[in-house]
């Protein structure tokens, strides 16, 4: 098994925050303390090194954050303009 990622620590907020500003969502979102890291847990930050996927493929991440978010909406848009999108068992697929 290996780890895909661009060697950058992102924050889930930071994620969150750039789909509503992608997406232009202006849905509330609740934050649940409870499910937040604690300050004195021992891991301080997690991030994905993918060099050893690098070192066995080749692969390289070539695409930015901002730029495969921007993707992935315009892909989910495009699906549910036409159609294509299911509800099943409360999920989207």
């Amino acid at each position: 098994a290996y780890n895909a990622g661009s060697q950058r620590a992102v924050t889930i907020s930071d994620v969150l925050d750039l789909v509503v500003e992608l997406s232009g969502s202006n849905k509330p979102v609740r934050r649940d303390e409870s499910r937040l890291r604690p300050q004195n847990s021992e891991v301080r930050a997690l991030l994905a090194d993918s060099s050893r996927l690098e070192r066995a493929t080749g692969w390289r991440a070539h695409t930015d954050l901002r730029e495969g978010l921007k993707r992935t909406i315009a892909w989910w848009r495009a699906r549910l303009n036409r159609g294509l999108v299911r509800h099943e068992m409360g999920y989207m697929t």
